[in-house]
């Protein structure tokens, strides 16, 4: 992906700073940008050959920025600043002592590096949501940072001491929440936050400049609140739509998608993008999304997963995505390498219907409008939930859904967009600032079974949700009462069992053949220094004791080759 990554000298491998950045360049849109080297700090980047992002070098400070700032002027019109860019904003709210007011208010996807080159002061800064990772390690003196955990990896003689509670947490949520990483000296910068190292002191500390507690609460009607959502829904496009971008929008069959596709057409943007859906052949997704495209008169390209092979198609995505997610949920990452190569930004419709649709409730309708407190999480998280590490303070409100933003979503969801990044700019703006801190201002209640997000969505864009059917949740298009009558073929087809998934891809089938079940055994039986070692007892109770109860169970299958794949990986980078 995109993104930085730096050390501070004196480590004695600090030449590995190479090889860090080519671990994370995976497409021919990638380069490596500009270095900086000191005798305290060595730092350089990956990023797009597009980027209009510039570094900033000098006797004072050096910053590095990776990202967007969709509401620049209006912060510089608030602070009376006149920086040309969003890397001088950063410079001069550092100088003028206003970097935690102007990062309050920034909103977009970003990651930012500064040194203080007079204090020996190093900040690392995370967007509000914490999209744009940056992970850190800080054991014995040695700091190293970057934007993927296989750049530190691929420094020698630090402690990847595999966190235990890891495993427990990816097989049973299938992703690992907070700032956990792999490893326990390895982490994840949390969201909003400016993380501080003192070079002399040896010192790290960190701070929010934002928290969901500065959200105020309003008493509105439920109709009023339709009304404000479906303006703010076009608005979160459009702020992020820049005319000098050549966009692709992924369309699915459902909700998210097609309010992108829908404010594009609202405000007439209709050259300079292309759509594409990816599924088996039949699937509903590309059914739909072929409407929606004739619809508006544009392109649409179909990217098939009939013959993806997981065990040979999606290896590679395992480790580009630090083994993080498990292999079922990467469908279509390669897509990338087959769309327009003139593509410069991809619009995401991620988290739509989990936050506006209310997809993640709390157990009890008791616990609509409370203060969240761990214990309500543990319908999701289940024996995990103590572990998890997370500063409750810092979602002092009276909303379900900010932890789930910032854990599920960001750890899951956010994820799967990593490697999007070496492609394309990837705008997500279902997570704009105004949107969110809108819809927690409101009542939770307004938004359960979709009736607010779906109300609004047909306010806003009628001809986009009431013409042409949709899927969501449990919905799916209305069909025929009478049975259709088959073909002899399709008979055939059913009775083998090759009939077409109505969604992306048939998982259960993919496992259920003995031709894989062959090699899935043959790949967990491979052994592994990491995952033998006694303390963490992988092995012994996720496989050995287990396989034959799970070996069926898609998810939990996937879940557990994708982790042995990963360390495989692992141990064969820091030979």
């Amino acid at each position: 992906m995109a993104g930085f990554c730096g050390i501070i000298n004196g480590i004695n491998n600090s030449n590995n700073l190479d090889h860090a950045l080519d671990s994370m360049i995976y497409s021919q849109k990638q380069i490596i940008g500009e270095y900086f080297n000191d005798s305290l700090v060595k730092i350089s980047e990956v990023k797009l050959n597009f980027s209009k992002n510039k570094p900033i070098k000098n006797d004072d400070y050096v910053i590095f920025i990776n990202g967007n700032c969709y509401n620049l002027s209006d912060i510089k019109n608030q602070f009376y600043f006149e920086s040309q860019d969003f890397e001088h904003l950063i410079l001069d709210a550092y100088k003028e002592n206003k970097l935690d007011s102007v990062l309050n208010k920034a909103d977009g996807i970003f990651q930012i590096f500064i040194y203080d080159r007079k204090n020996k002061k190093i900040n690392l800064i995370s967007d509000r949501r914490g999209v744009w990772f940056i992970y850190y390690y800080l054991k014995n003196d040695k700091f190293i940072f970057g934007s993927e955990v296989k750049n530190i990896l691929m420094f020698k003689d630090i402690d990847l001491t595999i966190d235990s509670d890891a495993f427990q947490f990816f097989m049973d949520i299938g992703y690992l929440p907070g700032d956990n990483t792999w490893f326990k000296n390895i982490k994840l910068i949390r969201p909003s936050t400016i993380l501080e190292y003192d070079i002399d002191k040896k010192q790290l500390s960190q701070r929010y400049y934002w928290t969901y507690s500065e959200i105020k609460q309003q008493d509105i009607s439920f109709e009023d609140a339709v009304d404000k959502l479906a303006e703010l829904l076009p608005k979160s496009v459009i702020k992020r739509y820049d005319q000098a971008d050549t966009i692709t929008v992924p369309l699915s069959g459902g909700l998210d998608s097609r309010m992108i596709l829908a404010s594009l057409d609202k405000f007439n943007i209709n050259t300079n993008y292309n759509v594409c859906t990816m599924g088996e052949k039949g699937a509903i997704d590309i059914k739909i999304a072929k409407q929606l495209t004739k619809k508006i008169k544009q392109k649409h390209t179909v990217f098939p997963l009939d013959k993806d092979d997981l065990l040979v198609t999606r290896i590679d995505n395992i480790w580009e995505n630090d083994g993080l997610y498990s292999i079922k949920h990467m469908h279509g990452q390669n897509n990338a390498e087959l769309m327009n190569s003139n593509i410069t930004a991809l619009y995401s419709g991620g988290v739509g219907g989990e936050v506006y649709g209310n997809v993640y409730r709390p157990k009890s309708e008791e616990d609509y409008g409370k203060i969240p407190n761990i214990n309500m999480y543990k319908h999701i998280y289940l024996r995990n939930v103590e572990k998890m590490n997370i500063d409750m303070e810092y979602y002092n409100i009276p909303h379900f859904h900010p932890f789930m933003i910032d854990n599920t979503l960001r750890k899951f969801t956010f994820v799967s967009l990593q490697k999007t990044h070496s492609y394309f700019f990837v705008n997500v703006p279902f997570i704009d600032n105004d949107l969110l801190d809108f819809i927690f201002s409101i009542p939770d209640v307004y938004r359960k079974d979709y009736k607010l997000y779906l109300s609004a969505l047909k306010k806003a864009f009628p001809d986009f949700y009431n013409e042409i059917p949709y899927h969501s949740g449990g919905y799916r298009p209305k069909e025929k009462k009478e049975k259709p009558k088959l073909s002899l073929i399709q008979k055939i087809k059913n009775k083998l069992g090759i009939n077409p998934t109505n969604y992306f891809f048939d998982y259960d089938k993919y496992v259920r053949n003995n031709r894989n079940q062959k090699r899935i055994k043959e790949i967990l039986d491979t052994p592994n220094k990491f995952l033998l070692n006694e303390k963490n007892n992988f092995y012994i109770n996720y496989y050995k004791e287990n396989y034959e109860k799970i070996r069926y169970n898609t998810d939990k299958i996937l879940k557990l080759i994708t982790v042995k794949l990963y360390f495989d990986k692992v141990n064969e980078v820091i030979k």
